[in-house]
């Protein structure tokens, strides 16, 4: 999993280190897909800290990634 180690429990995340560590998670996942997937995660963490939206986002980027990757190279498409 992507996200197991995220950051140490008890340290706080900056918003830069948040928007870095988000963009890295979304780079499996097309552009396309990134607003709706960064939203649902923060619906569901934000009132827990940036540290589990990351945790949320990092889960759906694990869980999807495979299945985009193979729906790619079943119709020819590279990320």
């Amino acid at each position: 999993m992507c996200c197991s180690g995220l950051f140490s429990s008890g340290v706080y995340v900056t918003s830069e280190e948040f928007n870095a560590r988000e963009a890295e998670l979304l780079q499996a996942l097309p552009q396309e897909f990134h607003s709706a997937l960064s939203y649902y995660a923060y619906d569901k963490g934000h009132a827990y800290g940036h540290e589990e939206v990351l945790i949320h986002l990092g889960e759906l980027v694990d869980m999807l990634a495979p299945c985009f990757k193979q729906y790619n190279n079943r119709v020819g498409v590279k990320l």
